[in-house]
C-alpha cells in the first residue's frame, strides 16, 4: 500500500514537472511549440507514467533514469530542433532535481 501511495505522489509530482517545464519553455523560447506535436497528450501521459515508475528507484540512479526518460520523450516524440529540445530537457532535469530535494526534505521531516 505504501508503494502505491508513493507512486501516486510521484505521478502528481511528475505531472507538475512536465507542465511547468513546458510552460517555462514556451515563455523563454520562440519557435515550435512542444504541445503542437502530434500525439502530445499521449506522449505526456506515457512519459509522466514512466518517470513516476522510475522515481521509485533510489538516488542517484532514479534521478538519472528520470532524466533519460524525459530526454527520450523530448528528442524522440516532440519533433523539436536539437538545441530547443536540449533546453526543454534541461528544464525537466532541473525541476526533477528540485523535486527530489523537496521529497528528501519531506522524508527527513517525517
Amino acid at each position: 500500500m505504501t508503494h502505491l501511495a508513493a507512486l501516486v505522489i510521484f505521478a502528481a509530482i511528475s505531472t507538475v514537472i512536465w507542465f511547468v517545464a513546458v510552460a517555462l519553455y514556451r515563455s523563454s523560447i520562440d519557435g515550435p511549440d512542444p504541445a503542437a506535436a502530434p500525439k502530445y497528450g499521449t506522449v505526456a501521459a506515457v512519459t509522466v507514467g514512466a518517470v513516476a515508475l522510475t522515481s521509485l528507484v533510489p538516488a542517484p540512479w532514479g534521478y538519472l533514469l528520470n532524466v533519460a526518460v524525459w530526454a527520450a520523450a523530448v528528442y524522440g516524440f516532440l519533433d523539436l530542433p536539437p538545441g530547443r529540445a536540449a533546453v526543454l530537457v534541461v528544464y525537466l532535469a532541473i525541476a526533477s532535481f528540485v523535486s527530489r530535494l523537496a521529497v528528501l526534505g519531506a522524508l527527513e521531516l517525517f
